[in-house]
């Protein structure tokens, strides 16, 4: 039974699954993307699961990046838990190179 049900408190999922949705700054969004989405190929490539940062609507400050994955029976962790959290540090550390920069 695939009966939708809450995974954590950041995403919607189905029994076996997670999806995450995490606000990225509109102006850090290139930086934790990567040149040529080299940055987030290698969070795909670690976790296999699914990421996408979505296109920031009009004016909008933030972009939204979904991470979904298909939990394996018998896997220590979720796939899309460690994708979630590899992009938040990414993000963070794009967010403090921006902020050294223009403090110094």
């Amino acid at each position: 039974m695939n009966e939708p049900v809450r995974v954590g408190v950041v995403g919607l999922g189905t029994v076996g699954s997670g999806v995450f949705r995490l606000l990225v700054d509109a102006r850090l969004a290139g930086t934790v993307i990567g040149k040529s989405g080299a940055g987030i190929g290698a969070i795909r490539a670690e976790t296999g699961a699914r990421v996408r940062v979505m296109d920031a609507l009009p004016a909008a400050e933030e972009r939204v990046a979904v991470v979904s994955s298909r939990h394996e029976p018998g896997a220590d962790e979720d796939a899309a838990q460690h994708a979630l959290l590899r992009l938040h540090d990414a993000h963070a550390h794009a967010a403090a190179a921006v902020a050294a920069a223009s403090a110094g």
